[in-house]
């Protein structure tokens, strides 16, 4: 006992002298500390860490293991760039080799980062799968030589934040708050102990990315508020904060998703099948994430056409292989509809239901009032705050212009999987439809092909999808009015075909009836007689 006692005083003078440094310090971290000759260093105590994962530097943090500790000897009067031995920075090692078609976005973001004052803060909004993240993670890299105090990265879904920040300062700062603080107290110094990477009176600014954002007023108050910090945020919501400027992103153009399968399949086998390759970016609605998911599964299969891939798209739908699941290494690490679930689980159920609604609409501008005609004991405000608060807010339902709304293709496939049979959703649906084709008269005038001009592709809808939708009553109408809105314009030969399939669909459903089907074929005008569709 006699030989360790002092070996434990020593210990503890030791611990004092590091704390007492540690204090100094942080009294004197801004200012600027005499440079020292350019000497080799001498050999490190076993205690002491330098922290190598970045070379090219004049500025070298020795890390001691000790809560707190810091040094760092400055070996030159130039600030450090974002490379500088010991500048922090845990940006991902995750991320698309093959980014395209977001030069645009890139800049635009780094723009309006550069812009908002005293703190700048941007959240990067879009629909699931879209590419937030994507973006966030290759502009971090793209600018990091605009941080050179360093980088930042915090997930905030399903996340401990507070305790990502204390990871943070742990592992890259060297630094431990005391443990007897607030929590909001020990997050502020985490901040705080953040080092200046100036000779300047000015710290080095540096960038916080927080990933996936689905309430800011929750996270703000661990965020630090000084001006040299950055932040920039990746959110499904519209509208995140008051205090937060958003940047939009949308899907590709055709060309550079194109060029993404290129990349990812091999230029010659998209050239081959282009006109297919077309139609496959059509059919996924340009999101990245379905493209790349679709690159990635046609690279994996080099003996699978195009063909036969759109084939298995088409029966399979987002339950298809291709679409099903992520790849080790991919940003987004879900498949296509475990990205919209995400969304589709905080919705509320009123919400839930006006979206199995919407996705009952063919793929084209939906005008609003004919969403009010599928629940008109709905009151109407009540349904813009679902639309409004809930469905554009998640992304799920864009505005297309004013009183005109559509789905993504992709998330109207992903709606369509919560429908089942006889829904009172696709009930609602028909009902509407059926009342629109009343109101198309034969021979109309051009007030009523104006008031219609916007309803072939949904009325059609219904025929194509949700026809065993409609009563026996009603089987014509659908086929009727769009035989007669073509019909009113001279156009024949998009007229007929549409009476033709009413004459075919009512015989199979009513067979040898010979009474309900002269009902049914009155229905149709003298122009279907005359072209002997019904002889």
């Amino acid at each position: 006992m006699g030989r360790r006692a002092p070996q434990g005083w020593l210990t503890r003078l030791v611990k004092r002298l590091l704390a007492w440094w540690s204090r100094l310090w942080s009294r004197l971290r801004g200012q600027s500390i005499p440079s020292v000759p350019r000497d080799p260093a001498p050999p490190l105590p076993p205690q002491t860490q330098v922290d190598q994962s970045v070379t090219g530097n004049q500025n070298v943090v020795f890390g001691v293991n000790e809560p707190g500790s810091q040094v760092i000897v400055n070996l030159g009067a130039a600030a450090p760039t974002a490379q500088s031995v010991g500048v922090p920075n845990n940006t991902p090692l995750k991320g698309s080799q093959h980014f395209v078609g977001r030069d645009t976005d890139l800049q635009r973001l780094h723009e309006q980062l550069q812009q908002s004052q005293p703190v700048a803060i941007t959240a990067v909004v879009g629909m699931g799968g879209i590419g937030k993240t994507e973006l966030a993670l290759q502009y971090a890299r793209a600018y990091a030589a605009s941080y050179p105090g360093g980088v930042c990265w915090l997930e905030a879904r399903d996340q401990d934040l507070t305790a990502q920040i204390l990871a943070f300062a742990a592992i890259k700062l060297d630094f431990s708050p005391t443990d007897d603080l607030p929590l909001d107290s020990r997050i502020s110094q985490c901040w705080e102990h953040w080092p200046s990477f100036s000779t300047e009176e000015t710290p080095a600014p540096a960038l916080i990315v927080v990933d996936d954002v689905t309430d800011y007023e929750t996270i703000a108050p661990y965020l630090p508020a000084a001006p040299r910090f950055t932040q920039l945020l990746t959110t499904r919501q519209q509208n995140l904060a008051a205090t937060v400027t958003s940047l939009q992103i949308n899907v590709l153009d055709e060309a550079p998703a194109l060029d993404l399968l290129r990349q990812l399949a091999g230029s010659d086998r998209i050239d081959k099948e282009l006109e297919t390759a077309q139609a496959l970016c059509q059919w996924l609605g340009y999101l990245p994430l379905g493209l790349e998911l679709v690159g990635r599964y046609l690279k994996r299969k080099p003996d699978l056409s195009l063909a036969e891939l759109q084939q298995r798209l088409s029966d399979q739908d987002l339950a298809a292989k291709a679409l099903a699941k992520a790849e080790p290494g991919m940003t987004n690490a879900v498949g296509v509809a475990s990205a919209f679930e995400l969304s589709w689980q905080a919705l509320s159920d009123d919400a839930q239901n006006l979206a199995r609604l919407l996705s009952c609409f063919a793929l084209a501008p939906i005008p609003w009032e004919r969403v009010e005609a599928c629940w008109p004991e709905m009151d109407a405000e009540t349904l813009e705050d679902w639309r409004d608060q809930e469905l554009r807010q998640l992304h799920l339902l864009q505005r297309v212009s004013a009183g005109r709304y559509q789905l993504h293709p992709l998330i109207q496939r992903f709606l369509r999987i919560k429908l089942t049979a006889g829904s009172p959703e696709i009930t609602a649906y028909c009902q509407a439809m059926v009342t629109a084709a009343k109101a198309m008269k034969y021979r109309p005038n051009q007030a009523q092909r104006l008031a219609w001009q916007e309803m072939p592709p949904h009325v059609a809808e219904t025929i194509h999808q949700w026809l065993a939708g409609l009563p026996d009553k009603d089987l014509a109408l659908p086929f009727a009015a769009l035989g007669w809105y073509y019909q009113g314009q001279g156009l024949y030969e998009s007229a007929e075909p549409w009476l033709e399939q009413a004459v075919l669909v009512t015989r199979q459903r009513l067979g040898s009836r010979p009474s309900r089907f002269r009902l049914q074929s009155q229905q149709f005008g003298p122009f279907t007689y005359e072209s002997g569709a019904l002889q």
